[in-house]
């Protein structure tokens, strides 16, 4: 069977007989597609079992989010072209890397995958990974991260950033249309998360400079209905996300990580610009 090879010393990842560039460093995947693999019930895209296991790093953080749009119909094909012209846009570019032609690795009528296969990200003892999977009326993105011998970081960038880019492709495609959108995520770990803000995040939160803010169970799951994807609906969204943050501190005057309603409306309403 054609599979993934990514050669650390030229950069070259051979997909079903093609040569294609990549930054990365050794890895042999045993199928050019996604390992698909039941998670609750979701198929996850990634596989965290076989990150640990290639990677040799025992520590995960895995970010799923599953959108599905109701209501009206919308191909495969139409859902990427409209998602691909909102990344590249100025203010946008970027935000959705796996889309770049080199991450896509099946593309039918029925479905278009993209996979940013497993690979050091420029530190020691970090590896990460993410994929993509577009259906008719449906989304899928996951990222994983995996570590060894200290705590995980995260700024929820790599997780959140391409989710909200999604749910502003869905908001034009329905423009003034009765919305019908359903927004599934979980966050799973196996170690302690730390969430670490930095500039340019999406998320604005109140928090305690005092404390320190972990996913306070081992994983935390959430559900949306969206009737409307005005910025209030996709503010009341981002919280339920990040209710899974608490401050390790009992005492903290902020308990819980929680959004920054004035600040978060002006991130949004600058990645919705044209």
């Amino acid at each position: 069977m054609d599979g993934i090879n990514v050669n650390g010393s030229n950069n070259i990842i051979n997909v079903a007989g093609e040569s294609i560039s990549q930054e990365g460093t050794t890895i042999n995947i045993q199928s050019g597609l996604p390992n698909h693999r039941e998670k609750g019930s979701v198929s996850s895209l990634i596989d965290v079992g076989a990150g640990v296991e290639r990677s040799e790093l025992p520590d995960y953080h895995h970010w799923t989010c599953s959108i599905e749009l109701k209501s009206k119909r919308f191909s495969a094909q139409h859902l990427y072209n409209t998602l691909l012209e909102l990344n590249n846009t100025n203010l946008r570019k970027g935000i959705l890397s796996i889309l770049h032609r080199e991450y896509r690795i099946h593309a039918t009528a029925k479905e278009i995958l993209f996979r940013e296969v497993l690979h050091d990200a420029n530190a020691v003892n970090h590896f990460r990974e993410s994929a993509l999977c577009i259906k008719p009326n449906s989304l899928q993105f996951e990222f994983a991260q995996y570590k060894k011998g200290s705590d995980l970081l995260t700024n929820m960038t790599d997780d959140l950033f391409p989710s909200l880019l999604i749910l502003l492709m869905c908001r034009k495609l329905f423009d003034k249309s009765d919305v019908n959108v359903e927004v599934s995520t979980q966050i799973s770990t196996n170690a302690k998360v730390i969430f670490m803000p930095v500039h340019g995040n999406p998320l604005s939160t109140i928090r305690s400079h005092y404390s320190t803010y972990i996913i306070s169970d081992s994983s935390h799951e959430s559900h949306f209905c969206f009737d409307s994807l005005n910025n209030d609906a996709i503010i009341d969204f981002l919280q339920e996300t990040i209710d899974g943050f608490a401050a390790d501190s009992p005492h903290s005057d902020h308990p819980f990580l929680t959004i920054d309603k004035a600040e978060q409306l002006m991130v949004l309403e600058h990645l919705a610009k044209n």
